[in-house]
């Protein structure tokens, strides 16, 4: 019944912010479901009616507060109008951007090729084991831009089939699930956030768009643990062979369902004493661009989310997990995975319960902060910024906050640099091409 309170103060401010065309109702929506399936007895039965009531208190304070802080400076700094703003290139513009987000496969393709082509049999795993390089990473970014690029083209068939088997062959290759959710960010907005679309129409995206979500969460977890090579030859059984081992460890929802379980272990954890040091997260988050090698830990201490999973690990929380083996392997090699337990558990272990005020002021204001970008930037950053944001949003919903956040500002520069070259192209175009006033609406 708690549970199911915190859950409704939500929904007003859910249905608010779709009528406003608010980007970030998506993070709204991921916090509501993830309030939904808190199971209150099972908490109950193993933390105590204390650490019960103690989570349920500081969660509903928290979603009340985000709630407010979201409507007051959602009335102070963004259109009262709403937030929906058709992007329209020029069909030179258009072309240039096709031919960009082409080459930027195509650079991929090379960095991931400089070693020869053993890359296409290896698996999402087995090329992680081996080491990821500073070229890997700025392959990744290119992905995560170019991903995010990829639906401005989908009215156009033939470009848009191109761009997506593309966009599979980066996947299979990379692994990287953030990629494809990039690819959903602009039908998200353009087909569910639009002033065009009615409210029935939107109930329909969204039940397919939640189905659509579900089955790429378990395909991609699968297919990205057999490699390119096993796609290619058709090999449907290890497919198969994948989706069931992926079930099996992380359940059919992919342990998102366990994500309110796991914040109250952090609520339980919190109430011990226990601490992760004084607020890893947000030193971090402030130390984003540093990389970790060149400081010194106490500067820039071990992501939150590494030293709960490893306490989780030891207190047993996984004993159960069929891959329990491996995870102590994992942990006695100095490998640590990561645990998530929604934004507000991540509150809850930097600023205790002060975290009830800080957090909601502070993502309320970065929320509209970006809300405010994209009605300002130009069309191919606005784009790009709405590919990324939805892993990003939903990465800061469920508490992986500082991930959440380098999916929109590790890519910063590249974001500059490709409007940057836009504009350039633009001005370096025939005059007749400059003059020509078809439009591309998109």
């Amino acid at each position: 019944m708690i549970s199911f309170l915190s859950a409704l103060v939500l929904l007003p401010s859910i249905l608010y912010s779709i009528s406003k065309s608010r980007y970030y109702s998506i993070l709204l929506m991921a916090l509501f479901y993830y309030t939904l399936s808190i199971n209150e007895a099972s908490i109950e039965a193993a933390y105590g009616t204390r650490v019960l009531y103690a989570g349920m208190l500081f969660l509903f304070a928290c979603n009340v507060l985000f709630c407010v802080f979201l409507y007051l400076l959602g009335g102070w700094l963004l259109p009262r109008s709403g937030s929906y703003r058709k992007l329209v290139f020029d069909e030179q513009a258009w072309k240039r951007l096709f031919f960009l987000v082409t080459g930027i496969f195509v650079i991929i393709a090379l960095i991931k090729a400089r070693n020869g082509l053993d890359f296409l049999m290896l698996n999402w795993s087995e090329q992680r084991s081996e080491g990821l390089t500073l070229l890997d990473g700025v392959s990744n970014l290119l992905g995560l831009v170019a991903f995010s690029l990829a639906p401005v083209f989908y009215k156009s068939r033939i470009r848009f089939v191109f761009l997506v088997l593309c966009c599979l062959g980066v996947f299979m290759v990379t692994g990287s699930r953030a990629m494809l959710f990039c690819l959903g960010g602009y039908f998200y907005y353009e087909l569910f956030l639009s002033d065009r679309i009615s409210f029935s129409r939107r109930l329909y995206v969204l039940v397919g768009g939640a189905v659509a979500a579900l089955s790429m969460h378990v395909l991609s977890r699968a297919a990205r643990g057999i490699g390119l090579s096993a796609m290619l030859s058709m090999d449907f059984s290890s497919l198969l062979d994948a989706i069931g081992s992926s079930v099996d460890g992380g359940g059919l929802f992919g342990g998102e369902d366990n994500i309110m379980k796991y914040y109250f272990y952090i609520v339980h954890k919190y109430l011990e004493g226990w601490s992760a040091g004084p607020m890893p997260t947000l030193h971090r988050a402030l130390l984003i661009l540093l990389p970790r090698e060149l400081a010194d830990i106490s500067l820039k201490p071990m992501d939150v989310t590494y030293q709960v999973w490893t306490a989780a690990l030891n207190d047993g929380l996984f004993n159960d997990n069929p891959w329990l083996k491996e995870m102590i392997d994992s942990s006695h090699q100095g490998i640590p995975g990561s645990l998530h337990f929604l934004i507000w558990g991540d509150a809850l272990l930097n600023a205790g319960w002060f975290g009830a005020l800080l957090y909601p002021l502070l993502f309320a204001f970065l929320l509209t902060v970006f809300e405010s970008v994209l009605q300002r930037a130009p069309p191919a950053m606005t784009a790009i910024l709405l590919g990324l944001g939805l892993p990003a949003l939903l990465m800061i919903a469920r508490g992986n906050i500082v991930i959440g956040l380098g999916y929109i500002i590790y890519p910063l520069p590249l974001i500059y640099l490709i409007c940057r070259l836009m504009e350039w192209t633009a001005k370096a175009a025939p005059h007749w091409q400059k003059t020509d006033n078809n439009k591309n609406e998109i």
